[in-house]
């Protein structure tokens, strides 16, 4: 367990360095075809982008990921096999880690508070042992119950979805909470702010081509919606 002086500012480093991991600016050298994990991701020569690659074969941080570059210009690996980059997941779990973190989870299928990884639930949405999916979590639990369970969440905690063999997760770095009249959390106004590492590159930027989400909006209607739970670790518990 953390001291409680130290969570907020253990917190802010993990939002900070998944934002970190998702500035570095690089050109590669040759084209990374990486469609055999979904079509559209194709990193092109010459063309300029943000972030660490997304490669679901590989887990590495952004130091690692910068050794690859050489003035700018990505020189590593481009296989699916060995080229260097992260996944949703596994950028949460190397940023929990390199603060200090002792989960062994590696993928979204044991990232669920039941698989002993170290992973912990946040709220009181009823959990199997026997779950393989958040899909059962979710469908099994009051939605309020879910929604109060989402108003816990923190910068640095995360959500997760998992259909069985993946899923995806996002990190928190804002949530707000808004309540009814009658104490209620209101799910089309309450909202998180997350930062996410995807597969796909994200169609909202104008700016840039990248594969990291910044700054999404999801209302806690779309987490529920979409079979999300709120997860945390033992790094931000006092």
């Amino acid at each position: 367990m953390t001291e409680a002086k130290n969570i907020a500012a253990l917190r802010k480093e993990a939002v900070a360095y998944m934002h970190e991991m998702s500035e570095i600016k690089w050109t590669p050298s040759e084209d990374i075809d990486l469609t055999s994990i979904i079509k559209t991701l194709y990193y092109k020569k010459g063309e300029t982008y943000y972030g660490v690659i997304y490669n679901t074969n590989k887990g590495v941080d952004g130091e690692t990921f910068c050794t690859q570059l050489e003035d700018g210009v990505y020189k590593g690996p481009i296989t699916r096999e060995k080229a260097f980059g992260n996944h949703c997941t596994s950028s949460i779990l190397i940023t929990w880690r390199r603060l200090g973190d002792k989960t062994t989870a590696g993928w979204t299928a044991n990232m669920m508070p039941q698989c002993g990884t170290g992973i912990l639930q946040l709220g009181d949405f009823e959990i199997d042992p026997e779950d393989k999916t958040t899909i059962a979590m979710v469908e099994r639990t009051e939605p309020q119950v879910m929604f109060e369970a989402y108003a816990l969440m923190q910068e640095g905690d995360a959500i997760l979805y998992c259909f069985g063999p993946t899923g995806h997760a996002r990190m928190i770095c804002e949530n707000h909470v808004v309540r009814n009249a009658d104490g209620t959390i209101n799910p089309e106004e309450s909202y998180i702010i997350t930062i996410e590492q995807t597969s796909s590159f994200d169609k909202m930027r104008t700016d840039r081509h990248t594969t990291w989400y910044v700054d999404h909006k999801y209302t806690y209607d779309m987490v529920l919606k979409s079979k999300y739970i709120p997860i945390t670790v033992p790094l931000f518990v006092e």
